[in-house]
């Protein structure tokens, strides 16, 4: 497949809002692709209920795109998200799940996952919370697994969107 073929697949059925910004999307991805080596992309995933849904599979079946032309795919599962009531780009807040809620779902996510992508060009990964010396903050980590969870994310809890907690230091 030529890279112009390439470029045209991935980007179909993607929405950008403009066609300028979907012209410089498409222009980004042919020089990452000229450069001749496996991109390596992500979607990530929040764990809020035991199954994935319908929705799930558009984000999925265009990372499995990636895969069948040689790029390196993550599912990322964001296990954090579910202990704050993340409100991101909601009109209420979600419900704050346990930490064994959102573990028990996490664990589910994997194994659906792989109903569409290639199980042994996948690569399964947790967002999790570490400790930092200005405070607790998320690391979007590579790790195997759940792990550790926060105990007590203070009065902030379900307040602010995931991403406003997002620590900004670099080596985070």
């Amino acid at each position: 497949m030529t890279i112009d073929e390439q470029v045209a697949l991935l980007m179909q059925g993607t929405e950008y809002g403009n066609e300028e910004i979907k012209q410089a999307m498409a222009e980004e991805l042919r020089e990452r692709l000229l450069e001749g080596r496996p991109l390596r992309v992500y979607c990530g995933y929040d764990p809020r209920t035991t199954d994935l849904h319908l929705g799930h599979t558009i984000t999925m079946r265009k990372l499995r795109q990636f895969q069948d032309l040689g790029h390196e795919v993550t599912f990322l599962i964001g296990t954090y998200t579910g202990l704050i009531g993340d409100p991101s780009d909601k009109d209420r807040l979600r419900p704050v799940l346990s930490p064994e809620e959102v573990e028990r779902n996490a664990q589910t996510y994997a194994e659906q996952a792989f109903k569409i992508l290639d199980r042994e060009k996948t690569k399964i990964r947790y967002n999790l919370w570490r400790p930092h010396q200005d405070g607790l903050c998320l690391h979007r980590a590579a790790v195997p697994g759940p792990g550790h969870v926060p105990q007590a994310l203070g009065s902030g809890r379900s307040y602010l969107p995931a991403r406003d907690l997002l620590c900004a230091h670099a080596g985070l």
